[in-house]
């Protein structure tokens, strides 16, 4: 298996695992809480080693940009996904994400985008720490 198969299978995972966590937390109507970025956040982390560590064992080498892509690809299908179940399923949380969240300017696609960017952001954050102690502890 190489780097792009590792990457691609965890970052579906990551995705999937991302996906049926907000269904559960809006099931559990806990969406007001910040459960779902603590739950995200540390999903990210056993995605990115994990990735590493299949790396590592294949290459016998740690690299940032494989930590990096994992979660960047899950982001850019969380992303496309956001967009679709705005659109199609449930388009009564536009006009929630429109009216509700002030930091957006009522603009949807603002809001994507603070998704697409939070998410880049956790990609590096991790990728950093991740790689961090694999090249340290390991």
């Amino acid at each position: 298996m190489n780097s792009s198969s590792v990457i691609i299978k965890n970052a579906l995972k990551l995705y999937l695992a991302i996906v049926l966590s907000f269904f559960l937390i809006k099931e559990l109507n806990f969406e007001k809480t910040i459960t779902l970025r603590f739950v995200i956040f540390i999903f990210i982390i056993l995605a990115t080693n994990t990735t590493v560590k299949e790396n590592f064992k294949k290459s016998n080498r740690i690299d940032l940009i494989v930590g990096f892509l994992t979660p960047f690809y899950a982001t850019i299908a969380l992303v496309l996904s956001l967009i679709l179940y705005i659109s199609l399923i449930d388009t009564d949380l536009i006009e929630t994400v429109e009216t509700k969240y002030t930091l957006w300017n009522k603009n949807l696609k603002m809001a994507i985008f603070a998704v697409f960017a939070e998410g880049t952001i956790y990609s590096i954050i991790c990728s950093l720490l991740v790689t961090h102690y694999w090249r340290r502890y390991k």
